[in-house]
């Protein structure tokens, strides 16, 4: 609560100004200081297993498709003509899944607002706010375009010779290497201490 005392030269005036609910206000700035961090953390979180998601998607397809590519490839068609066709393919994929999103995010925020303005008795406007809107159009274009680049780089890293060999997969690019946990300085006696000193 803040007070102040205003006096006048002209007016000779006490005058006590107030301000309780501000002050009952400014006590949730933490909590919302609180809550808009942990929800930007997890929507950063989402963003990576999307990404994650999106390039494992990718890369099978691009693994399926690695004989088609190098067919292509061997007839003479240019790379840039290949990468424009894999990020055609991708706009396909991507805008029609990007409408139905919003679409459904739209119904689900009309959906949600109905039951927090029936409870506040309260109302304003049940579309999407215009910042979450811009978010999900830049998610929604940019990170197939780029998940579509990095896999097309990995396709056309390969020989050609190497792409058309049917037998030749992913499978047995994979190669094993065991690592003991003492090279890395990670003991069993030091974490059954740090446990011990922890408890």
């Amino acid at each position: 609560m803040k007070e102040f005392i205003a006096k006048s030269e002209v007016f000779p005036l006490n005058v006590t100004v107030s301000s309780p609910v501000k002050g009952s206000l400014e006590q949730f700035e933490y909590i919302k200081l609180f809550l808009d961090s942990t929800l930007l953390t997890i929507v950063f979180f989402i963003l990576i297993l999307s990404a994650m998601l999106i390039y494992s998607l990718m890369v099978s397809d691009i693994d399926e498709k690695t004989y088609e590519m190098a067919m292509l490839r061997a007839l003479g068609l240019r790379s840039d003509s290949l990468i424009q066709m894999i990020l055609l393919q991708s706009v396909v994929f991507s805008v029609p899944g990007l409408c139905l999103g919003l679409i459904i995010s739209s119904l689900v925020n009309i959906l949600v607002r109905y039951f927090v303005f029936s409870y506040t008795m309260t109302s304003t406007s049940y579309f999407i706010a215009t910042t979450a809107l811009i978010l999900g159009l830049c998610v929604g274009i940019i990170m197939p375009i780029f998940t579509n680049l990095m896999t097309v780089q990995r396709a056309l890293s390969k020989k050609i010779r190497d792409s058309l060999d049917v037998f030749h997969t992913g499978v047995n690019d994979v190669t094993v290497k065991i690592i003991k946990l003492e090279h890395y300085g990670i003991s069993l006696f030091g974490i059954g201490l740090g446990l011990i000193l922890v408890v």
